[in-house]
């Protein structure tokens, strides 16, 4: 029998292919003729659910109130990466929610200065972690102890690393830098997703969101390892969310594009190639 998940991946194209053989009958079209029409349907009835998703999710769902309460979810949320850029800014919109927030990163003088910034505009409660992500699973024995027994509603798994510059994979794949980029990009997201997880099954709900990269699912030369890891990051985030759908746990794995961060490369001396990889890598 079929449960609601295969009608939902079935119903589809089946209802694609029967209005297709309808039409076809109906106006007497040949072979050629059905198959034109029968991609066409498809096509246009993707871009249609692609605008309307994007519509429904932007504004239609936010006035209604279908957004998740990331405030309900738990007291505390959990940052990596949060002294600097995209870690930086979930941070202050978590504190603006009235959110409290542990922040974690490597440089403990950053981290302090970004705690007081919260706790002084917002009048949130805060807590620093240092820790050096390319250290391997060690470096979690600190951080799981420091963080049990909280109520941590919200995971944001942003902590990560990528090439100094573009490099043949032959010419960056150093025994430490295979190590470090594993460790940060896909070691962290698996060890603090295995952390927060056991009180958010407790409780019954919490949100877990996975900062990666639209190099995952596009082709990224000279950024090989970069890419892989960032695809790890999305597969992991799938499989959980069809794993745990039913225990009140929300996985998001989140694809941004170009974003200005301190990315360094400095092996190339023509700015205007310089841009031009930058936004061809991280689109």
């Amino acid at each position: 029998m079929f449960d609601s998940e295969s009608y939902k991946f079935l119903g589809p194209p089946v209802l694609h292919l029967l209005v297709s053989v309808f039409l076809a009958n109906n106006f007497y079209l040949n072979i050629l003729e059905f198959l034109g029409m029968y991609f066409s349907i498809g096509i246009l009835s993707w871009l249609i659910y692609e605008t309307l998703q994007t519509i429904y999710n932007t504004w239609v769902g936010v006035w209604l109130n279908r957004n998740t309460n990331l405030k309900q979810m738990g007291s505390w949320a959990v940052v990596t990466g949060a002294s600097d850029g995209i870690g930086l800014a979930y941070c202050k919109e978590l504190a603006r929610m009235g959110i409290n927030v542990v922040l974690m990163s490597r440089t403990l003088e950053k981290l302090q200065k970004c705690a007081k910034m919260l706790e002084a505009d917002f009048g949130v409660d805060t807590m620093v972690i240092q820790v050096d992500f390319s250290e391997g699973v060690e470096a979690y024995e600190k951080v799981e102890v420091l963080l049990r027994g909280m109520d941590i509603g919200v995971l944001f798994n942003n902590v990560g690393m990528t090439y100094p510059s573009p490099s043949h994979f032959h010419e960056v794949a150093t025994p430490k830098f295979i190590n470090d980029i594993i460790n940060i990009n896909a070691l962290a997201v698996t060890m603090m997703s295995k952390i927060v997880l056991p009180g958010m099954l407790e409780r019954g709900k919490g949100v877990i969101v996975n900062v990666g990269s639209y190099v995952s699912c596009n082709f990224s030369p000279w950024f090989a390892l970069y890419g892989a890891s960032k695809a790890y990051m999305e597969k992991l985030t799938d499989d959980l969310a069809l794993e745990y759908k039913d225990r009140g746990i929300i996985f998001q794995y989140q694809l941004p594009g170009y974003v200005s961060t301190k990315l360094r490369l400095n092996n190339l001396n023509n700015k205007f190639l310089k841009d031009i990889l930058i936004f061809l890598i991280k689109i």
